[in-house]
């Protein structure tokens, strides 16, 4: 698969996981409940969280991202993708203002979470547990059985 084909496999299995309904409901709960802190990924687009979390994960960084933070990918595990941004400059010819344009989207080689070794990653919020029980109709998703937890 070359470099555009691998960013529109990524694309489709964005579309097929709105195809199947029943999959979405606990996946985007996840991405539109944002915890109090900050999380690695919460800065990523919600198509690149929701890649993210259908595939298990709670939170996903390239190889050296990984690195950076004292963790190593366990051999053998298997990347997957998410889109990322292909930019160009550009010159404004009236203003002479330059800015960066989006020309397409490749894939990026991600790794979960739960793929890899090492420290642990810094605890954000020490009042998470309160802060959940605080959320809109967090009981009703109790009395559905629901889970109601945050991701790193």
């Amino acid at each position: 698969m070359n470099f555009y084909g691998q960013a529109e496999g990524v694309a489709q299995s964005i579309v097929r996981a709105f195809e199947d309904a029943n999959s979405l409901p606990k996946p985007l709960a996840q991405i539109f409940i944002h915890r109090k802190d900050a999380s690695h990924f919460s800065k990523w687009s919600w198509g690149n969280q929701l890649l993210v979390i259908l595939r298990g994960f709670t939170d996903a960084r390239g190889f050296q991202q990984w690195n950076d933070v004292g963790r190593w990918v366990r051999k053998g595990e298997k990347a997957f993708h998410i889109l990322g941004p292909v930019k160009k400059k550009i010159t404004d010819k009236e203003t002479g203002e330059e800015k960066s344009i989006v020309i397409a989207f490749k894939a990026i080689s991600v790794f979960g979470l739960e793929q890899t070794d090492g420290a642990p990653l810094p605890i954000g919020d020490t009042e998470i547990e309160t802060w959940l029980d605080s959320l809109p109709l967090v009981e009703v998703a109790k009395k559905w059985n629901l889970s109601v937890d945050v991701f790193n």
